[in-house]
């Protein structure tokens, strides 16, 4: 039994078959094939029924599975462990972040981090919440924040932060910035929304067959960045989590308003590999990003008091 074999069982394991987990580990069929012949010798055990549609795991197979993961962690330990010997707060770290994270953490996040750790590479992809997991899942990123946590096995999910939605609008609108909106007694929105898929999307077509989102119009965009610019100009509104926006909090040509119903919510979670712990530097990135995230909830409770307390914003 070598490391590689063991690598090659987890990735047939959690992708399904074996032409997936050839893709996922720039490899070949043939060659897991011989591999996992190998491995069910060592064993004396068949790991996998095979069938057209592709392989299901035995009662072997999947117990083994969770000593596979143990082993790869183990082993990821032990490297860490080393480097933290040596006092190395270096090396590299690739991850993901949702649009809307991105958004909210890059102006102050990637400065800050980048100041403190001149050592630490920074690889980033910025991508909806199912690609981010699918390229966690397969070991292209290290690491990714995203919305909708996933039910993939392997991968250790741990919720960041409990974030509140607001709905933006600009001037046409005419709202009172941060006043308490009960969307289901509204006029219908003209409302901007991701394509279908998107976490947030699904979240918002839930409330809006409910009829407790009243929709005019529909118009779909994947950007957050396009979807706000475009409603500094126009009577069009979308609905995010603070965080995307809590830059703008007291922007002039922005108005943010808490959602009081219907309930919508879109946290944040961390999503990594079981097999992969996090590195020393990943674990310093983590730990900035959540400061950055508790600044922004400071920020969110501070602009929601100001209007309960009758104090308008400035400027």
């Amino acid at each position: 039994m070598n490391l590689k074999q063991i690598q090659s069982f987890v990735a047939i394991f959690e992708e399904g078959g074996f032409s997936r987990a050839a893709e996922r580990l720039h490899a070949t069929q043939p060659g897991l094939s011989a591999q996992m012949k190998q491995l069910e010798a060592t064993l004396g055990d068949s790991l996998f029924e095979r069938s057209v549609g592709g392989v299901t795991p035995t009662a072997a197979g999947r117990r083994f599975y969770q000593h596979a993961l143990a082993i790869l962690r183990q082993i990821q330990v032990a490297r860490q462990d080393l480097r933290e010997m040596r006092g190395e707060i270096s090396g590299s770290i690739k991850f993901g972040l949702v649009p809307s994270a991105m958004r909210g953490l890059a102006p102050t996040l990637f400065p800050r981090f980048a100041a403190d750790y001149p050592e630490i590479k920074i690889t980033l992809k910025e991508a909806y919440s199912d690609s981010l997991t699918a390229w966690v899942r397969t070991g292209e990123l290290d690491f990714a924040v995203v919305i909708e946590p996933p039910r993939q096995e392997g991968l250790i999910t741990e919720r960041l932060t409990k974030e509140s939605m607001v709905l933006i609008s600009g001037r046409a609108m005419a709202l009172t910035p941060w006043r308490p909106i009960d969307l289901a007694v509204a006029e219908p929105l003209k409302l901007i929304a991701p394509s279908p898929g998107n976490s947030l999307r699904v979240n918002l077509e839930h409330r809006i067959r409910s009829k407790e989102l009243p929709v005019a119009n529909l118009l779909e965009m994947d950007s957050v960045h396009g979807s706000i610019e475009f409603i500094r100009n126009s009577d069009w509104t979308t609905i995010l989590p603070y965080t995307a926006v809590a830059a703008d909090a007291e922007a002039p040509d922005l108005c943010l308003n808490p959602i009081t119903a219907p309930e919508i919510s879109a946290d944040f979670f961390l999503i990594h590999r079981i097999q992969s712990p996090l590195s020393m530097p990943a674990r310093a990135f983590v730990e900035t990003m959540g400061e950055e995230f508790g600044l922004i909830n400071d920020s969110w409770r501070a602009n929601a008091s100001r209007y309960r307390s009758g104090k308008k914003n400035p400027g």
